[in-house]
């Protein structure tokens, strides 16, 4: 499976066509883009929903196995050990992030926590942020090693979330 609603535009607006992307199965939910250029997208109707890797120009990387799930995906990360994360939630009650390896393949589940967004700090850590029973619930931070970081101590119910250059998080939420 692939996607649809992909294409790749250049600086003045118009399609590129140079770029070789040419399905349409999936929806696209998130695009990451790696430091070798490589394209990380996240989509649904793949069947269920799915994590992909394409070339820099388009093709699929047959060097990642793609990831499928039944549940909802929301928000994708690249981690600097070129891992990735995944999140969603399924209705009120249920939610998860996930690692995978840098391969595609599942590493390990890191949370039940109601996640909308993620973003990755310069030293590997996660921030994590999102609803919980459809309200904003607290911004957390896990660890390289994908546990809680207790350190990190945010009270601030946020839906949306920026580092800054400083490595200072700028939260918008309720």
């Amino acid at each position: 499976g692939a996607f649809s609603g992909l294409v790749r535009l250049n600086p003045d607006g118009t399609r590129d066509d140079t770029f070789l992307f040419t399905s349409a199965s999936a929806d696209t939910i998130a695009i990451e883009i790696a430091p070798d250029g490589k394209i990380v997208l996240a989509g649904r109707q793949c069947p269920g929903y799915c994590v992909r890797r394409l070339n820099s120009d388009g093709s699929s990387d047959t060097g990642f196995s793609s990831y499928n799930q039944l549940l909802p995906i929301t928000a994708l990360a690249l981690l600097p050990n070129g891992k990735l994360a995944v999140a969603g939630y399924w209705g009120e009650y249920f939610s998860y992030i996930r690692r995978l390896n840098a391969d595609g393949t599942f590493d390990k589940d890191l949370s039940g926590r109601s996640v909308y967004g993620l973003r990755t700090q310069p030293d590997g850590k996660l921030i994590a942020f999102g609803y919980a029973g459809g309200d904003a619930s607290p911004v957390v931070r896990y660890n390289v090693d994908g546990t809680l970081d207790l350190t990190f101590q945010s009270s601030f119910n946020a839906l949306a979330v920026v580092l800054t250059a400083d490595n200072k998080l700028v939260a918008g939420g309720n």
